[in-house]
C-alpha cells in the first residue's frame, strides 16, 4: 500500500491525479484487493482446470497429450491417411485451439476430419465450442 500512496504522493500518478485522500484510499484498497482476487483466480489448481475440462491437458500427468493420444478419443478407427491430413493441417488446427480454446466443428470439416459416429452409425456432432 505504501508504494501505491507514494505514486499518489510523489510519482507518476501525482502529476495525473489530483484526488482527496480517501478516493486515494478507496483507489489503493481496491487494487490491493483486486491483486489478491487475481492470484488467487489464476491459482495453478483453477488454471489447470480450465485445461482439464477442454481436454488440453491430460488430468493424470499434467502433460499436453500427444497426437496419438488425441486421435485415441476419436470413436472410429483412424487411417493413415486422416492421421497424415491432420499433420499436413497442424497449423490451422492449432491456431482454432489458440483462438477457440477447441477445435470448432467447422474447422474439422475445413480440414477434412471425417464426423465421429455412434454405435448406431448416426454422425456424431463435436458441439464443444465457446457457445455452448
Amino acid at each position: 500500500k505504501k508504494m501505491l500512496f507514494d505514486a499518489f504522493d510523489f510519482g507518476e500518478l501525482a502529476d495525473i491525479l489530483n484526488l482527496s485522500y480517501t478516493k486515494r484510499e478507496t483507489i489503493v484498497d481496491f487494487i490491493v484487493c483486486y491483486l489478491e482476487i487475481m492470484t488467487e483466480i489464476a491459482s495453478t489448481h483453477n488454471v489447470q482446470a480450465g485445461f482439464i475440462d477442454n481436454g488440453t491437458l491430460d488430468p493424470v500427468n499434467m502433460r499436453i497429450p500427444t497426437l496419438d493420444g488425441i486421435l485415441a478419443t476419436c470413436k472410429r478407427n483412424i487411417s493413415l491417411e486422416e492421421k497424415q491430413n491432420i499433420i499436413d493441417n497442424f497449423d490451422e488446427i492449432f491456431d482454432s485451439f489458440e483462438k477457440h480454446g477447441c477445435m470448432p466443428e467447422s474447422v474439422h470439416d475445413a480440414v477434412g476430419i471425417a464426423d465421429d459416429l455412434d454405435p448406431h452409425g448416426q454422425v456424431v456432432r463435436r458441439e464443444a465450442d465457446a457457445n455452448r
